[in-house]
């Protein structure tokens, strides 16, 4: 019949009421009913509505008479078939009466599971309320898809209550976020996908209510996996529990051993490591519920600002978002938007910037990008000084602040605002209430120290628990890389750079500043490992940093790409030669191979400052959560504010910018402003007035 039905239609017909009349002779009830559905189906495509109709109400009479039929799948696809048909022939009073016949009916596990899809067929709010309040009491996953059909039932019908329909869709996928964080199976991706999910309805709809969800969802998301493993971290380490901070002790041991285990026994210590961080949330729900910990509303960021402030975090549509595209069947407008709040407004404002956003050299000389982004947002920028800002996606690779102005492009963004760059607004109310003393200098690294140097540095920290602060494997990289590695070139201008910095901190006399210098074969990875818990106030490492491309095929759906970005990210140290040299280094000798994934297991709390003078410490592996690299390495270490590099920059630059940094801030100015006059000066120098040896730098989370 199928074939035949391209042919000729009515004979395929034919033959399938032949078919029907022998199911009947052998009185098979459930195939006679899938027959006649079938039937039913391809009478669609030749008779007109009114004969389908009437077809319809006679094969569901036919079935509503038999009780056992009732109890089949047929039935309710049947069901579904027919309301269809009356929906597109706009019969909605005939809906209206088979959905209140059956909406209080609870015949059986199918006909629960599957009758919240007929709502989409519900042609007023009040019956699609109705029909909800009847359903939500049988198992969450059908409630949850109750929601969804709940807002495609307003939106496609076009009712007043699209808007507030929307607002349980988000709802629910919040929900679902927060219980993944209970059983510890966040991803990445949920993250991303609600921000995209809130976003997207926030612009559409354009309602106070929508418009503060999307504030919020950015607020809460935005490095949501980095700041609720810091928060129970923090939660359990304040109640001096022993048996929680036994547990945390083997959870970081656990997490070294996973790094280090070879792909066949990795599964087994993942279930490990899985069950104890399991552990560590029952544990800490003892002290605290800390996700309490994570929640901010836009007003508290709002009642922050001065009237001359304004604060945006950009969020990104994304046309992968699953529920969008495959449960709300939604058209996207897929791209960057900022979600704007002014000390005067009563809910944030949700603007679209753009679909991509471009990185390349020319946006520093050219204005495109500059207008790209500020035009839509030019009318919140009247009387604005200070711009505090949350990057997401490519923008993370871009230095906004050093962007050139419309009007003259010889002049930077920074000539005008001052533009503070967050990992997320909530910066601006988070009070760093812990700061270390004093100061670590490294610059001049031997890279070729000997092995033999190596065994005699490490005497200095016997103290060291390499139980949780181990070296990770990382032979990919040095398999991969070893051209790049073999040839690690000594940074003669980071000794200077060094010597200089340390001197000025120290000839400040300030008894919770001194500085220590690390250089030549004292700059080991060991050395930087030592300070875990050191409570140190600023950490200066003038080093080689490396990102390493790899090609894998990323999936969304799990956090591998993350986690081999931080392993793929990272710093070089001293005797880093021996490694690619293939020599015998003893095991319990660091390798000078810091990996941004090491960096995260060592404690840098009150750590007020980490400056990486060195190449593309900026760069990794970007989602919502931020940069996957030394950025994140340091943030879960618990680093407050961090000076990165975009790319490559010139050696000789790069010392006279750091000197004039740390010059500016011990004459009392803000790490803000220190590096902003700083990479003024640089810009002013003809030799080095081209962004390419100033527009690198950028400061994350220096409010301060």
């Amino acid at each position: 019949s199928d074939v035949l039905f391209e042919l000729n239609p009515n004979r395929a017909l034919s033959y399938i009421n032949k078919a029907c009349d022998i199911v009947a002779y052998n009185q098979d009830i459930k195939l006679y009913f899938e027959v006649q559905r079938y039937l039913f189906e391809c009478e669609k495509e030749i008779y007109d509505i009114d004969n389908q109709i009437e077809k319809g109400n006679s094969l569901l009479n036919i079935m509503s008479e038999d009780s056992s039929m009732k109890q089949t799948c047929e039935y309710i696809n049947v069901l579904r078939n027919h309301l269809g048909i009356l929906n597109d022939a706009k019969q909605y009073g005939s809906i209206v009466n088979i959905c209140e016949t059956i909406v209080g009916e609870s015949i059986n596990d199918d006909f629960n599971r599957y009758r919240y899809k007929l709502m989409r067929h519900l042609p007023k709010y009040d019956t699609v309320d109705v029909f909800l309040s009847n359903v939500s009491y049988y198992d969450y996953s059908y409630y949850r898809d109750v929601n969804t059909n709940y807002y495609k039932a307003c939106r496609n019908l076009n009712t007043d209550n699209a808007s507030s329909s929307a607002v349980l869709v988000i709802n629910e996928r919040y929900n679902s976020l927060q219980e993944s964080m209970d059983i510890n199976s966040l991803k990445s991706y949920e993250c991303n996908d609600l921000i995209s999910l809130a976003t997207h309805l926030s612009y559409k709809y354009q309602t106070d209510t929508l418009k503060q969800i999307a504030y919020n969802i950015a607020l809460y998301c935005k490095g949501l996996m980095m700041r609720s493993d810091f928060a129970i971290r923090e939660m359990i380490k304040r109640s001096g529990h022993k048996g929680a901070l036994m547990k945390y002790d083997e959870l970081q041991k656990t997490m070294t051993l996973l790094s280090n285990a070879p792909e066949k026994t990795s599964d087994s210590l993942e279930k490990i490591y899985d069950d104890i961080k399991r552990d560590l949330l029952f544990l800490s729900e003892m002290f605290g519920d800390y996700k309490h910990l994570l929640e901010l509303s836009w007003k508290d960021i709002r009642d922050e600002l001065k009237d001359d402030e304004i604060a945006i975090e950009f969020t990104y549509v994304d046309d992968n978002a699953y529920y969008m595209i495959y449960k709300l069947e939604e058209i996207i407008k897929k791209g960057y938007y900022a979600c704007v709040i002014k000390k005067d407004m009563n809910v944030p404002e949700i603007i679209y910037i753009s679909e991509t956003i471009p990185v390349s050299d020319d946006v520093y000389t050219k204005t495109y990008l500059t207008k790209m982004l500020l035009g839509p947002l030019n009318k919140y920028l009247d009387g604005v000084k200070n711009i505090y800002f949350s990057a997401i996606g490519d923008l993370n690779l871009v230095s906004l602040e050093s962007l050139p102005l419309i009007s003259d492009s010889t002049k930077t963004l920074t000539d005008n605002y001052n533009l503070y760059r967050l990992s997320s607004t909530r910066k601006i109310v988070e009070d760093n209430d812990l700061v270390g003393k004093n100061a670590v200098i490294y610059g001049g690294l031997k890279y070729s120290a000997t092995v033999e140097e190596m065994i005699e540095d490490n005497k200095k920290y016997p103290d060291l628990n390499r139980d949780i602060i181990n070296d990770f494997v990382i032979e990919d990289i040095l398999n991969n890389n070893r051209e790049a590695l073999a040839n690690v070139r000594y940074l003669k201008g980071t000794k200077i750079e060094a010597e200089q910095i340390t001197a000025m901190i120290n000839e400040k006399n300030d008894t919770l500043l001194s500085a220590v210098g690390m250089y030549g074969v004292d700059g080991t990875e060991t050395s930087f490992k030592a300070l875990n818990g050191k409570n140190k106030r600023i950490i200066h490492l003038a080093t080689h940093g490396f990102y390493y491309e790899q090609d894998e095929k990323y999936s969304r759906y799990n956090n591998e790409s993350q986690d081999n970005s931080m392993k793929r990210t990272g710093l070089l140290f001293a005797g880093v030669d021996n490694k690619y040299m293939g020599l015998d280094v003893p095991s319990n000798i660091d390798d000078g191979i810091l990996t941004s994934l090491e960096i995260s297991n060592i404690n840098l709390a009150g750590t007020d400052l980490v400056v990486l003078s060195a190449c593309q410490t900026g760069l990794g592996f970007v989602d919502s959560d931020g940069v996957y690299g030394l950025q994140r390495g340091f943030k879960i270490a618990g680093a407050n504010t961090i000076m990165l590099t975009l790319w490559k920059v010139d050696d000789t630059a790069t010392s006279i910018l750091m000197t004039d940094f740390y010059r500016n801030m011990m004459s009392g100015m803000s790490k803000y402003e220190s590096l902003e006059k700083a990479k003024r000066n640089l810009r002013d120098n003809p030799k080095y007035s081209n962004p390419k040896y100033w527009a690198a730098f950028i400061l994350l989370d220096g409010i301060e």
